[in-house]
This record gives structure tokens, C-alpha cells and sequence, in this order.
């Protein structure tokens, strides 16, 4: 076992590396605000059946979006 002290981290180069971290997550959430503006302009013309689907235990409206995704909001084959 060695006995002595550890290197000290550079400080700044941590806190260079956080500074990326941070940017990077800001980018993404503007990018995820910018899908879901996307996601709630082309399911406009489906809330009715939105709002439907999310009335059903364990269906939220991620869930929602993707069934009438797959299914084109057409329910008469169920």
C-alpha cells in the first residue's frame, strides 16, 4: 500500500467539463421542447379521440399519441 496524498484534480478543468455537460443538456431540452410543439401541431385534429384513449386506465398521452399513431385514430376495427 502506497502512503502518501493523491494528485489534486485541476479545478478548473471540472468545472470546464460541467460548463459542457450543461450546455449540451440545454441544447437537447430545446430540442425536445421543439418535438413536442411538433407533436401537439399534427395531433390537433385527433384530441377528441386523445382525450378518449387517456380516459383508459394506464393510458397517458404519450401513450394516447401512439395509438392513434399506429392506428390512424380509427377505432372501427376494435
Amino acid at each position: 500500500m502506497a502512503r502518501g496524498t493523491m494528485r489534486r484534480r485541476i479545478p478548473e478543468h471540472h468545472a470546464f467539463i460541467c460548463r459542457m455537460h450543461l450546455e449540451r443538456i440545454d441544447s437537447i431540452s430545446g430540442w425536445v421542447e421543439q418535438l413536442t410543439a411538433r407533436i401537439e401541431e399534427a395531433m390537433a385534429p385527433f384530441q377528441a379521440a386523445r382525450d378518449f384513449l387517456t380516459t383508459i386506465p394506464g393510458v397517458n398521452t404519450i401513450v394516447a399519441d401512439v395509438l392513434v399513431a399506429e392506428t390512424g385514430a380509427d377505432m372501427s376495427r376494435f
